[in-house]
């Protein structure tokens, strides 16, 4: 059996939007360590997606451990509210663009 180098599957890995690499990070134990890897998650953009994310689910997604790790976060179409921009400010430590339009 052929074994992939870890770098090889990060690098692939940076092809997928956040929904397919959290996918992803179900696959296996190894698969769920290469996704944390950070250069993954320097643009966090649920704005992507067709349907308002409401707080809550803002909330639950920045409760991930990947969260910190962001740089740029776009919640353009998303439902934000004072308590989900205290959540930003909580969890996003690397944050240096926040995208409200």
């Amino acid at each position: 059996m052929i074994t992939i180098a870890d770098d090889v599957i990060i690098a692939v890995f940076r092809f997928l939007d956040m929904r397919n690499l959290l996918s992803a990070s179900l696959v296996c134990r190894r698969w769920y360590r290469l996704t944390q890897d950070s250069s993954l998650w320097t643009d966090l953009d649920l704005a992507q997606y067709s349907t308002k994310l409401q707080p809550a689910a803002i909330h639950r997604l920045l409760s991930q451990s990947f969260a910190p790790l962001g740089r740029r976060l776009s919640l353009a179409t998303c439902a934000v509210n004072s308590e989900t921009l205290v959540c930003v400010r909580q969890r996003c430590h690397s944050l240096h663009i926040l995208n409200l339009n």
